[in-house]
C-alpha cells in the first residue's frame, strides 16, 4: 500500500509527459527525424514574424504548442537556460536544441531544468569532444610543423655531409701541401749542394787553368 502514492505519481508524470510532448514524439516516430526537424524549423520561421532570426518568450510558447509541446509557467526559465548569448530571445539553433532535449527526455518538463545526471553526461561528452578536437588540432599542428621542419632537417643533413666532405678535402690538400713543401725543401737543398759543387768545380778548373798556363810559359 505504501507504494500506491509513488505509483500514482509516476502515472501522473507519464501522463503529463504524454500530454506535454506526445504529439511531437509521435510525429517524429512516424515520419522520422528529418521530417520533424523540418517541421520544427518551419514552426520557428512562422513564429519569427519580423524575420530577425529570433523569437521572444510569448512566441516560444506558441511555437512549442504548435509542435505539441506545452510548457506552463516555465517559458521564462526555459528561455533563460537556452539563451546562450543572453539577448532575451531564442535563436533557431537554440530553439532546435531545446526541442531535441525535450523530445529525447533530457529536459525535465516538471522542473523546467535539465536532469542533473543527463546534464553531467552531456558535459562529459562535450569535454570528450573538445579533448578529441584539441588532440586532433595538436596532431595537425605537429604534422604541419613536421612538414615545415623536414626541409630544414634535410638541408642541415646535406650541409653536414658537405662539411664532412669539405673537411676531407682540406685534410688531403694539407697533406699535399706538406708533401710539396717537403719536396721543395729537399729540392732547395739539392740545388744548394749542386751549386756549391759547381762552384768548387769551377774553382778547381780555374786553378788548373792557371797552372797549365804557367807551365806553358
Amino acid at each position: 500500500m505504501a507504494d500506491a502514492p509513488a505509483a500514482a505519481s509516476s502515472t501522473a508524470t507519464a501522463e503529463q509527459d504524454r500530454q506535454a510532448f506526445g504529439v511531437a514524439k509521435d510525429f517524429r516516430r512516424t515520419h522520422g527525424e528529418a521530417a520533424f526537424e523540418a517541421l520544427a524549423r518551419a514552426a520557428f520561421i512562422e513564429a519569427d514574424l519580423d524575420g530577425s532570426g529570433a523569437i521572444d518568450k510569448k512566441e516560444l510558447r506558441e511555437t512549442l504548442k504548435k509542435l505539441g509541446i506545452r510548457l506552463t509557467g516555465q517559458t521564462a526559465g526555459v528561455l533563460q537556460y537556452y539563451d546562450k548569448d543572453e539577448n532575451g530571445q531564442m535563436e533557431e539553433a537554440e530553439f532546435m536544441a531545446l526541442v531535441s532535449d525535450i523530445i529525447d527526455g533530457r529536459f525535465d518538463l516538471v522542473t523546467g531544468k535539465m536532469a542533473a545526471e543527463k546534464l553531467a553526461a552531456q558535459q562529459q561528452e562535450h569535454m570528450k569532444t573538445q579533448h578529441e578536437q584539441a588532440t586532433q588540432l595538436l596532431q595537425q599542428q605537429a604534422d604541419q610543423m613536421q612538414v615545415q621542419v623536414q626541409p630544414l632537417v634535410d638541408q642541415v643533413t646535406r650541409l653536414t655531409e658537405e662539411n664532412r666532405e669539405l673537411k676531407k678535402t682540406i685534410v688531403e690538400m694539407k697533406k699535399k701541401m706538406k708533401k710539396f713543401e717537403n719536396n721543395a725543401a729537399a729540392q732547395k737543398e739539392t740545388d744548394a749542394r749542386a751549386k756549391k759543387e759547381a762552384i768548387e768545380q769551377a774553382k778547381i778548373a780555374a786553378m788548373e787553368a792557371r797552372m797549365s798556363s804557367k807551365m806553358g810559359m
